[in-house]
């Protein structure tokens, strides 16, 4: 078999690492970066199964929510939060 004219060079997603792509959907550069990268995936999806689960236990006629609780809400990173009531995008009280 005749072999093929030309490479295929990919930035590892997970080390950006510049390979040799063996396959046509290689995406990592190692099973160490594939490894790494699934056991992102999973935690992330373990993280917003936890905030979902928070989410709705909450009741709608409560009159505050704790940052926690805004955070499953909305599905923004707490920092995020922070910064939109520094700017007083989302209104907001310290309640001691």
């Amino acid at each position: 078999m005749p072999a093929i004219g030309f490479e295929i060079k990919r930035k590892c997603k997970v080390c950006g690492e510049v390979f040799l792509a063996k396959t046509l959907d290689s995406q990592y550069c190692s099973p160490k970066c594939s490894k790494v990268a699934w056991k992102r995936k999973k935690d992330a999806k373990e993280k917003n199964e936890k905030l979902d689960r928070l989410a709705q236990h909450i009741s709608d006629i409560r009159e505050y929510v704790s940052v926690k609780e805004a955070v499953a809400m909305f599905g923004v990173e707490r920092t995020t939060l922070y910064r939109l009531i520094k700017n007083g995008t989302v209104p907001a009280i310290n309640v001691g």
